[in-house]
């Protein structure tokens, strides 16, 4: 049985887990009630839009309330420029990447601010950005697409194709903005690598920090290294130890 493309997640078990417990009040996983995971202020000059949440369409699993909705709201924008305050573990990429377009094609100019985290499909919708700022101490996360998978050998191998290809498309986009190879990302996103407020502006990820210089070649900060062989495996080792424990505590 190959996943809906629709329920393709760019964030794993454990990155939920990290979100339910600094956000007890919005958290996301079964038997969640439905909610509004962003909420527009418009105004003359410059409207406002917060997502502060997890990017989920109201399934009964998640609590949000989808891409469509948000386009709709979108459309009542007329201020010409838009500040987006963003904090957000991620969700589903078909929702997010339809965020992030619609973003990308309203006329209005679209400011963004990493409040606290950009992770997964969030840090593709920071890129929808005319300019994307981090706030002190804030973070972005990017790694690669997931799914859960049901039937024969032939479904597995189809939906990880589905998955690289998802994959290669996110890629695109942070390659689009940093000006690095998709390449350069794929091996970023397969390490599931973490920036600080500054690693994101070295690797291309957000223009500047708020309140700080712009860091340049000559600062002493650096982007987070590709890891080798070794460390990618110990790393997928630990991630798979993980959701096991993870799947046997239920």
């Amino acid at each position: 049985m190959e996943p809906s493309r629709g329920n393709v997640s760019l964030f794993s078990e454990r990155l939920r887990n990290l979100w339910n417990s600094q956000n007890a009040s919005r958290p996301i996983g079964p038997g969640v009630t439905p909610r509004d995971w962003f909420r527009f202020e418009n105004k003359a000059e410059v409207s406002e839009l917060f997502i502060y949440d997890a990017i989920f369409p109201d399934d009964g699993f998640s609590g949000g309330v989808g891409a469509a909705e948000f386009q709709k709201q979108l459309n009542e924008v007329k201020a010409p420029k838009l500040n987006l305050y963003l904090n957000s573990p991620g969700g589903l990429v078909s929702d997010g990447t339809t965020i992030y377009n619609a973003l990308k094609q309203h006329p209005a100019t679209v400011n963004v601010r990493v409040m606290g985290l950009a992770a997964s499909i969030a840090s593709v919708i920071a890129q929808a950005g005319d300019s994307i700022e981090m706030s002190p101490g804030s973070l972005m996360m990017i790694h690669e697409a997931s799914a859960f998978t049901l039937g024969t050998a032939s479904d597995h191998r189809k939906s990880a194709e589905v998955l690289d290809t998802m994959t290669a498309a996110i890629a695109g986009i942070y390659a689009g903005r940093s000006g690095k190879d998709a390449s350069h990302w794929r091996a970023l996103m397969s390490a599931e690598t973490w920036f600080s407020d500054q690693e994101a502006v070295v690797a291309g990820l957000a223009d500047s920090v708020v309140g700080q210089a712009t860091t340049g070649p000559t600062n002493t900060v650096e982007e987070p290294a590709i890891p080798s062989w070794q460390d990618a495996a110990r790393r997928l080792v630990a991630a798979a130890q993980m959701e096991v424990i993870h799947a046997y505590a239920h």
